[in-house]
């Protein structure tokens, strides 16, 4: 695994990609997305606690596979190294930033493991439209179009609709027949979070897990769905982690343990990852 060091990173003369120390990878960007304006500014790396805590993830599970739903530039693969057996998939229905994830792919020091699907992944596998925000990639959603904000930058907040094709993580893991053991799960796609994790029941049922996954309670209630019984839905199936701003965690075993606004929950089966979490979280 890398280390922090590893996550420094150098702008192009043009500003069309960042590469990371060592040629471990890089990112290419969307020139028209305010959010890569972000990245150039951040480095690469825009939430370093969440970074850290799916590297931990990969360096304790050693995953045979590894999903990233919402890849959006890549941001959460790209720094990384992996194991040369760990199958890698990156899913973004944006398909500029899916070709975007190919140029990176071809150029990461495990790019031959790793591969882009310009598919949006849900619970069931078939049609759908994604609201493709133009303003600021991040915030494109399966549901509904999320209002301008602050953070979004100048210009002017406009949407355009896309057919795209949707797959649930049983059906696409069947598919490509996908090695058996443990998998590492990122999903941070603007409140479709559950609908992801209903499609991935034969996985979590069948593998060791650690869901990486973005919990924002506007976000669920925008896509109509109640944050107070999709954090039930994950306290079924792993222990619950908040992953917090400090780099530490709080265990979360139910509702009230949660007043957030937003955040990142990491869920898990294994007993490794929950060690270290719960240590790091004493830690703090």
């Amino acid at each position: 695994m890398n280390h922090g060091k590893s996550r420094i990173a150098q702008v192009s003369a043009d500003g069309s990609s960042i590469s990371f120390y060592l040629k471990v990878g890089s990112l290419h960007l969307l020139s028209s997305d305010n959010r890569a304006d972000r990245l150039i500014e951040k480095g690469g790396v825009t939430q370093p606690h969440v970074l850290h805590a799916w590297e931990q993830v990969i360096a304790l599970m050693q995953p045979a596979v590894v999903l990233d739903v919402g890849a959006n530039h890549g941001e959460m693969i790209f720094p990384l190294l992996f194991r040369p057996d760990t199958v890698v998939i990156m899913f973004e229905p944006n398909i500029a930033l899916a070709e975007l994830l190919k140029e990176s792919a071809r150029e990461h020091i495990n790019g031959s493991q790793i591969r882009v699907e310009a598919l949006a992944v849900s619970d069931t596998t078939g049609q759908g439209t994604l609201f493709l925000d133009m303003k600021w990639s991040g915030t494109s959603s399966l549901d509904y179009k999320m209002p301008d904000a602050r953070y979004k930058g100048e210009g002017e907040q406009h949407y355009k609709l896309q057919q795209i094709e949707k797959v649930s993580v049983d059906d696409y893991l069947v598919k490509i027949a996908a090695p058996p053991g443990p998998l590492a799960m990122k999903i941070d796609i603007e409140g479709h979070e559950p609908h992801v994790v209903a499609g991935a029941r034969g996985a979590l049922a069948s593998r060791p897990f650690t869901l990486l996954v973005e919990f924002d309670p506007n976000q669920l209630q925008l896509a109509g769905l109640q944050p107070e019984a999709f954090l039930e839905q994950l306290l079924e199936i792993g222990s619950v982690f908040l992953v917090g701003q400090d780099g530490g965690f709080s265990p979360v075993s139910q509702s009230r343990d949660l007043d957030i606004r937003h955040g990142d929950l990491l869920v898990t089966s294994s007993e490794a990852v929950s060690r270290f979490a719960m240590n790091a979280g004493m830690g703090r």
